[in-house]
């Protein structure tokens, strides 16, 4: 069977990032000897043409969409991606009769909602290595999708969710599909994952829901293979962690530097992390691995509003890992999401001053929470008014907290930072712009542009 994987991300600040999850499809739907073709929409200007044109050319049995961004989670200057992509899948229906299925972590949130919108019968909520190679089957064989766990679909209007299930065994994924050598090139890095799932409880977070609870670990020797062949195969020596919390567990993380070392890799990587008091000790040995940036998922600077998103960690936390990297020569990235539970004039001005004081690399922050589905901030939202319970949260709701007034806070927020140079506030245009961050890619600049741009 020949099977056509659609990307239908097209957004591309801060940099474009490559489709890892199709990978892990090409390569499962190989070992069931299928064929595949990859159509990438990132790097598209005409995309009705290009689905047309590959449509037209491969022929596919099937056709498998994945939606990795329901919208840009922007409070300020929010952007809904599906009426877009709704239009190309319109076209691609138009031109070939090959059943279509959805999938991707944007999907996985909202499955019932986006097969309405999207006018599609068939998805895969969470991993879909083991689902859509089973999907394929039952429909070529003509039997039924009852036993096929992850599937998603609507029948007579139904929508019917089969009972989900998380591989234990992540593999290594096939990149032959991928534009590889361009996601280097105007992405600055490509994208590789040690691990799927996330323990924590943050309020807001969705990520949980997309990968599970638990953390589901891959072999540190794959993934030392795995960066020695997009060395060597690739040319591609600069490399992101993509996991939610690269350091937890901390056993795995620095097994996998420790490999690094032995195997004298020279690969610059880069990870998102919780600061949940990183030592000397491991700030150093990341370091020492090639690690050249850390982005932490601070969130805030006031014990108030940590406790408001249901951090697992307090500013004494933030601060040791802040002056151990800084000890250590390690590059540190703090990420802020203001205006959320607990939030207020007074708890934004000590947020601010927490970070003038220990000074990092960077702080990069956003207003407003982006509201998700089973998460206990939709719960929050709900009590206190911003939501009805009914609402349906496809397009884009936000928390600010009813104690503070947007204008007056963003208004203060600009007087606190204006002298700054290390904050980034996208939402505000305080920090890069899309056209120096290319400029700088077309410079040849890899990795992460925050450390240079503060």
């Amino acid at each position: 069977m020949k099977i056509l994987f659609i990307s239908a991300n097209s957004e591309t600040y801060p940099y474009p990032v490559t489709p890892l999850g199709i990978a892990y499809l090409i390569q499962a739907v190989k070992e069931r000897g299928h064929q595949s073709a990859t159509c990438d929409l990132c790097f598209e200007d005409n995309k009705p043409a290009a689905l047309t044109q590959i449509v037209a050319d491969f022929k596919p049995d099937f056709i498998a969409v994945s939606i990795r961004n329901i919208d840009n989670t922007s409070y300020l200057n929010p952007f809904f991606y599906l009426e877009d992509i709704k239009e190309l899948l319109r076209l691609v229906k138009q031109k070939t009769p090959a059943p279509m299925i959805l999938g991707g972590s944007g999907f996985s949130l909202f499955p019932e909602e986006i097969l309405r919108f999207l006018e599609l019968n068939f998805g895969i909520k969470g991993e879909g290595e083991n689902a859509l190679p089973q999907w394929i089957d039952a429909i070529h064989n003509r039997t039924g999708f009852q036993g096929i766990k992850n599937l998603c679909y609507l029948y007579e209007k139904r929508f019917i969710q089969n009972p989900l299930e998380r591989i234990d065994k992540i593999s290594t994924p096939d990149r032959s599909g991928l534009q590889n050598r361009r996601y280097f090139e105007l992405g600055g890095m490509a994208n590789l994952e040690t691990k799927r799932g996330c323990p924590f409880t943050c309020d807001y977070c969705s990520y949980p829901l997309i990968h599970g609870k638990k953390a589901r670990l891959r072999e540190p020797t794959e993934i030392i293979e795995e960066l020695y062949q997009l060395q060597t195969r690739e040319g591609i020596d600069h490399v992101f962690f993509t996991d939610d919390i690269f350091n937890h567990p901390l056993e795995h993380a620095l097994e996998i530097c420790e490999g690094m070392i032995r195997r004298e890799l020279k690969i610059n990587w880069f990870c998102f992390a919780t600061p949940r008091a990183v030592s000397f000790d491991e700030a150093s040995l990341m370091k020492k691995a090639g690690c050249m940036g850390v982005e932490f998922g601070s969130d805030a600077g006031s014990e108030l509003t940590l406790k408001g998103h249901g951090k697992s960690f307090g500013l004494e936390d933030i601060k040791t890992t802040i002056l151990n990297c800084q000890k250590a020569k390690l590059p540190q990235a703090h990420y802020l999401i203001l205006g959320g539970p607990e939030e207020s004039l007074d708890s934004l001005k000590e947020t601010v001053e927490f970070y003038k004081t220990h000074r990092p690399n960077a702080v990069i922050a956003s207003v407003g929470v982006r509201i998700f589905a089973e998460t206990t901030l939709r719960l929050r939202a709900i009590k206190e008014g911003i939501i009805t319970p009914e609402q349906n949260l496809l397009r884009p709701a936000f928390y600010l907290s009813p104690a503070i007034n947007k204008n007056q806070f963003i208004h203060q927020l600009r007087q606190l930072i204006v002298k700054e140079t290390n904050w980034i506030v996208p939402d505000l245009k305080i920090g890069p712009e899309k056209k120096t961050l290319e400029f700088l890619r077309e410079k040849g600049i890899k990795g992460p542009l925050w450390n240079l741009l503060s």
